[in-house]
């Protein structure tokens, strides 16, 4: 007797499949316009003591505990990051935040606002990003991105900036309640002033994206766990004449790169969102297998 489980996807919510025989990816497509007609299936042999995974026609074969042991790490991996969206930590975030109303008291004219969505994908607490498209106008067309966009004449403050620029470009309409709060403003080359949202928007099995077309390619996440590991993030180097510069962080992924104010907001909202204990025990666990390697 076998036990099988078939994933079936589809053009309007796509969750990208996981192969057992691979190196598990933190990247998660949610959403792609092309859309997939693909069929995973995954059948244990109670007899043969294997997983065969087949995937448009390519078969791979998984010995059971090489299978539990991937399975084993992951639930470690992910208990390490449950405490990012349990309600204690929810709290802690909404108490450091609440300092910040005042910086946005002030006329807002030139401000803009993007929505830092934290959920979960697959069992897995990440942030959600899109993919802009390249037919827009400005600097930022194609970009990665958190959805967001200009103050409106409508909007009373800057959270329903972000709650109305989500609405429009994924199709989303997300409580007020579920807003945690908004970081320390950022500010671009023109000298607009960014205001991000920090809000959790929970499972996205729970979640009907129907995205602008016009203004988003593609939406995918980024698990917690990817975005804190040294290894996929860096730093860019900027120059302007001769003497002066910055820098800025930047965040790598199998598909997209994360950078600009973009991922200065994300280096902000991990900040926040990841508990400094848990960043420091992440750290020495980490050095720990370099010494031990």
């Amino acid at each position: 007797m076998n036990f099988s489980c078939v994933h079936s996807t589809n053009s309007v919510l796509l969750f990208a499949h996981r192969s057992l025989t691979a190196s598990p990816s933190a990247l998660s497509t949610i959403v792609s316009p092309e859309g997939c007609t693909g069929r995973h299936t995954h059948r244990w042999g109670l007899n043969q003591q294997s997983c065969v995974s087949i995937s448009a026609g390519h078969v791979c074969a998984e010995s059971r505990p090489a299978v539990f042991a991937i399975q084993r790490r992951r639930l470690h991996r992910n208990a390490q990051f449950e405490e990012c969206v349990s309600a204690l930590n929810e709290a802690r975030c909404r108490r450091s935040l609440q300092a910040n109303a005042a910086l946005y008291e002030r006329d807002t004219h030139r401000w803009a606002a993007v929505l830092v969505c934290l959920c979960v994908s697959r069992g897995d607490p990440a942030l959600l990003f899109t993919l802009r498209s390249a037919q827009l106008k400005g600097r930022h067309k194609g970009d990665v991105s958190f959805a967001g966009g200009k103050k409106d004449s409508s909007d009373r403050t800057v959270v329903d900036t972000a709650l109305r620029e989500a609405a429009e470009e994924l199709g989303i309409h997300i409580p007020e309640e579920e807003v945690w709060g908004v970081l320390k403003p950022l500010r671009d080359k023109s000298g607009m002033m960014i205001a991000p949202v920090i809000a959790n928007i929970g499972p996205l099995e729970a979640l009907s994206f129907q995205p602008n077309p016009s203004e988003v390619v593609e939406i995918f996440t980024l698990t917690l766990e990817h975005l804190c590991e040294p290894r996929n993030r860096g730093y860019t180097h900027f120059r302007t004449g001769e003497r002066y510069g910055y820098t800025l962080p930047v965040f790598l992924s199998p598909k997209h790169r994360v950078w600009g104010l973009t991922a200065v907001a994300l280096d902000q909202a991990l900040k926040l969102i990841v508990p400094p204990e848990q960043m420091l025990e992440r750290r020495v666990i980490q050095q720990q297998q370099r010494d031990a390697s």
